[in-house]
């Protein structure tokens, strides 16, 4: 068992989840529970004790228990645990930026497609971690948040997040507008959604750059100006309807894939 007690902990359910979990980063389970009795999880107990989690056996019944409190209700809890559930470790916010700058610099050397987010003041944990399940599907190497006035990293977060909170990392950085001034200096683009910009262009028309952070703005207020004075270009996804934009975390979603399939 892991000896930071005082971190905070959140509940993470599912055979396939855990697996890749204790695959890439073992030391942030806590304690696996396995349903007793259940031979299909026999492998993955061994996997676990090998990489020195501690594994306890419990009953269906607790184990449905634990998955309710993860926010599973009725016959659900039991479809989704799979006789799987794990105490981890909450993924903390990074503050060295570094590693996102060398990643900009080697994809641009060798000519290699890079994805990151920036996400101006999003405050709603649940965008968040929407976000977070965009980002890890289309590949980007994490996501860039003001230290203020931002949701941050939480229970609520992992719940929408489903697990792809481990496998993104979130950077919380003091002044964003000067962390893009960084990005560019390393050679990506910034692409900022903004439908009322003058000059913004089309998602499908957008001649998408190889190295892109793709910035958002916040649920209410957009992107603040002097963050949006980083902008190389402006996009905005058309609407049909009377509702004038789209939720951030949908919006995300569909830049992020025009992204990559520009790169297919």
């Amino acid at each position: 068992m892991r000896s930071d007690a005082s971190a905070e902990t959140v509940l993470r359910v599912g055979k396939h989840a855990i697996q890749h979990l204790l695959a890439a980063h073992p030391e942030m389970i806590q304690v696996l529970s396995l349903q007793q009795g259940n031979p299909r999880l026999n492998a993955l107990a061994q996997q676990a004790q090998a990489a020195g989690v501690q594994v306890t056996l419990l009953s269906r019944d607790q184990l449905d228990a634990l998955a309710k409190s993860a926010g599973f209700s009725g016959n659900r809890s039991t479809q989704a645990h799979q006789g799987v559930v794990a105490q981890v470790l909450l993924p903390h916010c990074q503050e060295d930026i570094l590693p996102l700058l060398q990643a900009i610099t080697h994809c641009k050397a060798e000519q290699r497609p890079l994805l990151l987010f920036a996400l101006d003041s999003v405050s709603d944990p649940r965008n968040l971690g929407a976000i977070l399940r965009v980002a890890e599907g289309a590949g980007a190497v994490g996501i860039v948040i003001p230290k203020h006035g931002s949701a941050k990293l939480s229970a609520v977060v992992a719940k929408t997040a489903a697990g792809a909170d481990v496998f993104v990392p979130v950077y919380a950085v003091t002044n964003l507008a000067r962390t893009l001034q960084q990005f560019k200096q390393a050679g990506a683009w910034v692409v900022a959604a903004d439908g009322d910009a003058e000059q913004a262009v089309f998602y499908p028309q957008v001649d998408w750059p190889a190295q892109t952070v793709l910035l958002m703005g916040s649920e209410g207020e957009g992107i603040r100006r002097l963050v949006a004075e980083q902008a190389d270009v402006f996009v905005k996804i058309p609407m049909a309807g009377q509702v004038s934009s789209l939720n951030v975390s949908v919006a995300t979603g569909i830049l992020a894939y025009a992204w990559r399939l520009a790169r297919a």
